[in-house]
């Protein structure tokens, strides 16, 4: 059996058509069950791996960087969530913000370092209840944030 021969730019190239074929970005899963099991050994050997092959062919994933998640980022982008319409409660679940929070120490630690006064162990709201607790939550925030500027 012959090896193609594989550069980078014909790897970059083979990568964005299968990106538009399958209107996703590939993961390396995606080759193995799609036989491009050459493919993915031309990426290891060229760009080592999948992520600096992305950046070479400039197409992101939906990852963050690492150490995108501070204190800071999780407060601003709470404060937006808490602010926009809908379902809140459900999207949180999905939302990265969650899992940001969940890596840094959890609800219970950050309701408690910056005091935001949540309460977390009633777990039959209905979705009145929910959206007024975010609501009550934000505009705590919001507050505690004016605060830090005055001084």
């Amino acid at each position: 059996m012959t090896h193609k021969k594989w550069t980078k730019e014909g790897i970059i190239k083979k990568y964005k058509s299968l990106y538009n074929k399958w209107r996703k970005i590939p993961t390396i899963k995606d080759l193995r069950e799609k036989d491009y099991r050459e493919l993915e050994y031309a990426i290891y050997r060229k760009f080592r791996k999948l992520s600096n092959l992305r950046i070479a062919a400039n197409l992101q994933g939906d990852r963050n960087p690492p150490k995108y998640w501070t204190i800071i980022k999780i407060k601003d982008e709470l404060k937006k969530f808490c602010n926009s319409p809908g379902s809140l409660l459900l999207k949180m679940w999905k939302h990265r913000l969650y899992h940001a929070i969940c890596e840094k120490g959890g609800f219970n630690k950050f309701n408690a370092d910056l005091k935001l006064g949540l309460k977390l162990n009633k777990n039959d709201w209905d979705e009145k209840a929910k959206i007024s607790e975010l609501k009550r939550l934000n505009n705590l925030m919001n507050h505690q944030h004016c605060k830090s500027y005055s001084k």
